[in-house]
């Protein structure tokens, strides 16, 4: 079984599109 390596992989990928998202939404002004 995997189920206990699924929620890991989820979080990094999920943790990655957060990163992006901000980095492409956001604009670079933060202190």
């Amino acid at each position: 079984m995997k189920t206990w390596r699924t929620p890991k992989v989820v979080e990094i990928v999920v943790s990655m599109e957060v990163t992006a998202y901000m980095s492409a939404e956001l604009p670079d002004e933060r202190d």
